[in-house]
């Protein structure tokens, strides 16, 4: 008995399906399909790509013996070779192209930087919000910069936390364009920057196309 969500279930949460089923309905998708939907396919394919499979027979024997998983996967049609197959050669590659660019629009908008600032950074302090010093944060400011071509290169008002770090006494200006976390998380977040960067470089080496399920232009350009 499954207690919880799977972990490829917990990722896959993080999908708009509403925004996907546009995708499939813009290109008529799901047209006479009875079992194995797009969505399926979709869910199959980012499947076999987080676990390293390379083939459409290795997806499928794979699938297959944990069958009793797949509703719990989101995955509702009869997984199979031929299924696949066929999917990947008939199915209009744009809808998968269409989704990934809404995706990378909505993590555009949730992304924002957390770096330290350079001792001879020109800056002007706009405004100072309230702190409490005991929890090592000094200040927490809303800067702009002064230099004429880091003025020109960057205009906008960003933040600036004077933080003391308790282990070594230093004093550390974080900078960042996030007005909507606490002063302590950003600097929390700077201190794990060792391990987003080793996080993105696992994604570098291992997130890669590293075999095609099919030989035919759609299929491949549906798996991109």
């Amino acid at each position: 008995m499954h207690t919880g969500k799977l972990i490829f279930a917990q990722l896959m949460g993080h999908l708009r399906p509403m925004v996907f089923e546009r995708c499939v309905a813009r290109y008529n998708g799901n047209h006479k399909v009875q079992s194995f939907t797009c969505m399926d396919q979709y869910l199959c394919t980012a499947f076999a790509q987080l676990t390293f499979h390379e083939s459409l027979r290795d997806i499928d024997a794979c699938l297959r013996s944990q069958h009793e998983k797949l509703y719990h996967m989101g995955i509702r049609g009869q997984v199979s070779r031929n299924t696949l197959t066929n999917a990947n050669a008939t199915r209009d590659w744009r809808i998968y192209a269409d989704f990934a660019q809404r995706l990378i629009g909505i993590a555009g908008k949730l992304s924002f930087f957390v770096t330290r600032a350079k001792r001879n950074m020109a800056a002007q302090r706009r405004y100072s919000r309230p702190t409490d010093r005991s929890t090592g944060v000094i200040f927490d400011q809303t800067l702009v910069l002064q230099g004429h071509q880091s003025a020109k290169d960057y205009p906008d008002p960003f933040r600036g936390i004077r933080y003391k770090d308790p282990e070594t006494g230093k004093r550390l200006l974080f900078i960042s364009n996030n007005t909507a976390l606490p002063a302590l998380s950003i600097c929390a977040l700077y201190k794990a920057r060792r391990q987003v960067e080793l996080f993105f470089r696992w994604i570098k080496m291992h997130l890669r196309e590293r075999a095609f399920f099919g030989t035919l232009e759609n299929a491949v350009k549906s798996q991109i």
